[in-house]
């Protein structure tokens, strides 16, 4: 430690008496453990104590010998001599038989947390100043405080915090962290990492204040790359990539707040929330455990509930719009081997809540039709466990049937009923057999033979 980076405590003795002329001090990191404040000893987490460095002298000439001191922290210069004035942060700390050889002398400060019963506390950022008195020969007379009180500075590099280190203040960012790093990869301008603990947590955010419409966040990501991420979370070997907890109430203290500030008017726009999945299992997953809705959407304002799914699975909207397909389905067990997309069904009396292909012409029987043919997909499947059934049969709307045109051809407009064919419609060209065994009217024609005919199911 070279004495030239040092300022020095400037103290003019007489014989066993100080007075004290001016003084000034540095203050250097220390990394000891708390059993070992001076160093040394084996390994252990880092104190408390920082080590001040100063100089005595008896008129102009280098002081040596042992000498008492005390030390106490304040949150101003003071004024006066001895100082007074401002207020005392923590304790006095009293250092007897102090070794002055040549004048300087070296002691450890704060090493048990004296300046403050939760030591790191001690210095959150605003300034302190160092009073101190001495009295040499150790153990004579009265102590001498010295003025004016020594302002204790920042160190300009610190190669780390200690643990438990907090921060207070009133800024706007009491502590900010800003990467610059042009490496590819995750850099990351702050990283926490939890190795041993078994629930411990890497990054945690807390916002304490409760006063009616504060808008504080625990934890708080920016990001304005194109394609940057303000905050993201990551979970291995079965653990969760983001938890958020909230004991709020209503759409102002979500869980989660997501906003996409984008403005543009077309797609694509602004996405506040994406989620993609690699695995097996569902991209989300909702449950509510209270008695409120499983899933809401609200409009642009926020004041009217557009679609909604109650936590029985009740699904609530005022309006519907389906267009992955054009036809209402039911599924239905089957009483054959599974028909094929555009099969003309029928109820199978033989096997009660069951559905077979049509083998006659006007049967009265028929049900509907089995849904896929020509690339048209149910638009909405009914299902019930009680009932069963896993063939999706057409029961309303357009769907394609499989129809014959061997004596009378098709058109636009004809009403449809079963066929002599199994599972074929054909014309319902006699009105008097063709009450109740009417499936449809045809949208398309068919002039002979067999294909395939686009029919609004409407069973009469």
């Amino acid at each position: 430690m070279k004495t030239s980076n040092l300022l020095r405590v400037i103290v003019v003795l007489t014989v066993f008496a100080l007075i004290a002329v001016g003084s000034a001090g540095s203050v250097m990191a220390q990394q000891t453990s708390p059993s070992s404040p001076q160093g040394g000893g084996g390994p252990g987490p880092i104190g408390n104590g920082f080590i001040y460095q100063g100089e005595l002298k008896n008129s102009g000439s280098p002081f040596s010998g042992l000498c008492d001191f005390t030390f106490s922290l304040w949150d101003s210069s003071g004024s006066g001599t001895p100082p007074t004035g401002g207020t005392q942060v923590g304790a006095v700390e009293a250092q007897t038989n102090v070794p002055v050889a040549n004048g300087l002398f070296t002691v450890t400060l704060n090493s048990s947390g004296q300046f403050n019963p939760a030591s790191s506390e001690a210095f959150m950022g605003d300034m302190r100043f160092l009073m101190i008195s001495v009295r040499c020969p150790a153990g004579s007379g009265p102590y001498t405080t010295l003025a004016p009180r020594q302002l204790l500075n920042a160190v300009p590099y610190a190669s780390g915090l200690m643990p438990g280190t907090r921060m207070l203040g009133g800024e706007y960012q009491n502590l900010k962290i800003q990467s610059n790093t042009t490496l590819t990869g995750v850099p990351a301008a702050v990283t926490g990492e939890m190795l041993n603990s078994t629930d411990g947590v890497g990054v945690y955010g807390s916002s304490s204040v409760t006063t009616a419409g504060a808008t504080g966040m625990g934890v708080w990501g920016r990001s304005y790359s194109p394609n940057g991420t303000g905050l993201m979370g990551t979970g291995y070997n079965g653990a969760t990539g983001l938890n958020a907890t909230s004991n709020g109430n209503g759409t102002s203290s979500p869980a989660i707040y997501a906003e996409a500030t984008s403005t543009y008017a077309s797609t694509p726009g602004g996405i506040a929330i994406y989620a993609v999945n690699h695995g097996g299992d569902a991209t989300i997953v909702t449950r509510n455990a209270g008695t409120g809705d499983n899933f809401r959407a609200l409009n642009g304002a926020g004041n009217l509930i557009l679609f909604s799914v109650s936590n029985t699975g009740k699904v609530t909207a005022p309006v519907v719009q389906i267009y992955g397909g054009a036809d209402l389905a039911e599924k239905f067990n089957v009483s054959s081997e599974k028909p094929e997309p555009g099969t003309l069904m029928v109820i199978d009396p033989e096997n009660p809540g069951k559905l077979m292909p049509s083998t006659s012409a006007y049967d009265s029987k028929v049900a509907g039709v089995v849904s896929g043919a020509g690339g048209v997909t149910p638009g909405m499947t009914l299902s019930q466990d009680v009932l069963g059934g896993d063939t999706p049969i057409a029961i309303a709307g357009r769907v394609y049937v499989k129809a014959e045109a061997f004596k009378n051809p098709i058109k636009p407009g004809d009403l449809l009923t079963t066929s002599d064919l199994p599972g074929y419609a054909m014309k319902a060209a006699d009105r008097s057999l063709a009450a109740g065994a009417v499936i449809g009217k045809a949208m398309t024609g068919l002039d002979s033979g067999t294909g395939l005919v686009l029919v609004l199911i409407n069973l009469q």
